[in-house]
Formats: structure tokens, C-alpha cells, sequence
């Protein structure tokens, strides 16, 4: 969008495909850059260069306001890590909808969570003790 906007800015028709061009570029360009702040405008910056689409000095007209579209894109990624991870947890069968509801509607405290989580760790270990010497007292756990 800030490359649509900046070549709109400084009068210069993009045709369809140096859009597509420009959006390719920038895929693989910012692959793993999300965490870095600011790098969305150097990647922004060396792509203006290396395609010669605009002008670079036109990005200096989104430097105010990259800071807040930089918050935004962290947050665009954030949620698409937790939509991700929701996903890959269904297509493995390892989501568990009644619990998730349950914790997000509140009826699960963090608390209840952790006591669980601690009750799970301690016999899946109290297993591998069972499994590796035999028979295991509680004394040892």
C-alpha cells in the first residue's frame, strides 16, 4: 500500500505489473523482519532503489508516520502467529475446543491452568520413572 500511495504522491502511474513486481519484491524481501522495528521502511526503501519504480526520496513523506504503521504491522503479525498456531493445532486433531472456550470465556482461571499444567508434567515424569526402573515410590518424586 505504501508503495501505491508514494507513487501516487509523486505522480507516477504504477501499471499492474510493476504492482505485482513491487509486491514479490517486498514478500521475499521481508521475510523475518517483523520483529525489527523500522525495517519495513529500509526494505521499502531498498526496494523503491532497486526496481526504480518512484523516486527513493518519496519515502521520506511516510518517516512520521512509520512509528504508528510499524505498530500496526507487529500487531498484524502477532495475531497471525495466534491464528497459525490455532490452525496447525486443528489440522493436527491437538486442539482442544471445550478447554480453549473454557479458558477464553474466563470459566478457567490462569491459575487452574498452571495447576494443571503442574499436575501433567508430574505424572507424565512419575511415567518415565515407572517405565525406566520399574516400580517408583512417591518419595522420590
Amino acid at each position: 500500500m505504501a508503495t501505491v500511495f508514494l507513487a501516487q504522491a509523486v505522480g507516477i502511474e504504477l501499471t499492474l505489473g510493476q504492482e505485482i513486481t513491487i509486491l514479490l519484491v517486498l514478500m521475499l524481501s521481508s521475510k523475518g523482519m517483523a520483529g525489527v522495528p523500522g525495517s519495513a521502511f529500509l526494505a521499502l526503501s531498498a526496494t523503491a532503489a532497486a526496481l526504480n519504480a518512484f523516486p527513493v526520496a518519496a519515502v521520506a513523506l511516510l518517516l512520521g508516520a512509520d512509528r504508528f504503521m510499524d505498530t500496526m504491522r507487529v500487531f498484524t503479525n502477532l495475531m497471525g502467529n495466534c491464528v497459525a498456531a490455532f490452525v496447525v493445532a486443528k489440522w493436527e486433531g491437538l486442539l482442544d475446543q471445550k478447554r480453549m472456550w473454557a479458558v477464553l470465556s474466563g470459566e478457567i482461571s490462569a491459575e487452574e491452568l498452571e495447576r494443571e499444567e503442574q499436575a501433567s508434567l508430574s505424572s507424565v515424569k512419575l511415567n518415565k520413572m515407572e517405565q525406566g526402573n520399574g516400580i517408583v515410590s512417591t518419595d522420590m518424586l
